[in-house]
């Protein structure tokens, strides 16, 4: 049978595990959009108990219908942290990986996109050292060409 519903709604009602796999089940269908899928042919299949992925509690394949029929394009397993829980058990020691804020924080970073095939063909031999020191830039220095950019039209290094 087939239903839809929104990932809250799966979440909430246990037809998927918990948040996590459902916010990357949610990122995998956006990108399979944006990368020309039309969305009527993606749909997520939960795999049956038998099917699961090693100590996974829930898996869901992507599948795309293409001219092979369906087929699966990405897998989505969670199985919590049954590795690491056993390492801590063993060694002793606490290996907690992340922990809860107390109110939710919003980071900001600049990522910077460098067009190297562009940068190569104008500069040759500098390409490397440019390139290396755009690789290189702090966040700060980042936000320094990127004024530089939007008030002038270029970049000087």
């Amino acid at each position: 049978m087939t239903t839809d519903l929104t990932m809250g709604e799966a979440v909430a009602n246990k037809v998927i595990g918990n948040e996590t796999l459902a916010y990357f089940m949610a990122r995998t269908y956006l990108f399979l959009c944006s990368v020309g899928i039309n969305p009527v042919g993606i749909r997520f299949r939960q795999h049956r108990s038998n099917e699961m992925a090693h100590y996974a509690s829930d898996c869901w394949d992507a599948e795309v219908e293409c001219s092979y029929g369906w087929i699966e394009v990405a897998g989505h397993s969670d199985r919590s942290c049954f590795d690491l829980s056993r390492h801590a058990e063993k060694s002793k020691v606490e290996l907690n990986a992340a922990r809860l804020l107390d109110k939710p924080r919003t980071v900001k970073y600049i990522l910077a996109l460098i067009t190297k095939n562009m940068i190569a063909k104008e500069y040759k031999k500098e390409t490397k050292i440019i390139l290396d020191h755009l690789e290189n830039l702090n966040d700060e220095q980042k936000e320094t060409y990127l004024n530089d950019m939007e008030k002038d039209g270029h970049l000087t290094i």
